[in-house]
Order: structure tokens, then C-alpha cells, then sequence
């Protein structure tokens, strides 16, 4: 489905900054952080465009990586992303069906500002 991406597994520095149950990274102070993601779109997904699209408070702040997906073949994107955040504002990552999000995907975000 088109849908945020939620991750079953979380390695974090500061405890519950990310949410397993709604793929919310939660901002635990102010400042300037970074996100990346790496994605891989599964070999059997819809064909057309596929992209990841970076969600502030529940809309859209721009999209990460792009691609046109032909099918057949599995295939990788990644981006990243820079944004002023406040203290429990949350970002989460959006992305057309065919995305995984077992081991061979991941998202993050630190503090960079």
C-alpha cells in the first residue's frame, strides 16, 4: 500500500525517539537534524514511479528519493533529508507499494544543529 513505513526494529540513542507501532521519529529536543533512507523496492511491486517522501507533523516536507520502477528486478533507492525541528514535532517516511521494510530498508535521523 501507499503508506508510512513502519520499522519492527528501533536501535536508538535516546529511548523512544522512534515509535515500531507508527514509524514516528519524535524530535526529544530543538534544533537541526538529519534523516536518511534506504529502501528497496521488492521485485514483484506495482511498476511505475516509486518514492519516499519525508512526512513533518503529518505533512508532506518533500521527497527523499524518486525513481521509475520497471518491474522484475529488485531495485534500491536512498535519500536524505535536512530539517529545523522543535521539541516533539515528529517526522515519519511515506512511500508508494512495493517498499520493505525488513532489514534491507532503514531510516534515521541525529541531531546535527
Amino acid at each position: 500500500n501507499d503508506e508510512i513505513l513502519t520499522f519492527s526494529q528501533a536501535l536508538q540513542s535516546n529511548s523512544g525517539v522512534y515509535n515500531t507501532s507508527n514509524g514516528r521519529f519524535t524530535a526529544p529536543v530543538a534544533g537541526v537534524y538529519y534523516f536518511f533512507f534506504n529502501g528497496l523496492i521488492d521485485n514483484n511491486a506495482p511498476t511505475g514511479s516509486k518514492l519516499a517522501n519525508i512526512y513533518k507533523n503529518g505533512s508532506n516536507a518533500g521527497t527523499m528519493c524518486y525513481t521509475n520502477f520497471s518491474g522484475s528486478d529488485y531495485m534500491g533507492m536512498s535519500g536524505s533529508a535536512i530539517l529545523n525541528l522543535a521539541a516533539g514535532d515528529y517526522v515519519a517516511i511515506w512511500a508508494k507499494a512495493g517498499m520493505h521494510t525488513a532489514g534491507e530498508t532503514n531510516f534515521g535521523g541525529v541531531l546535527i544543529g
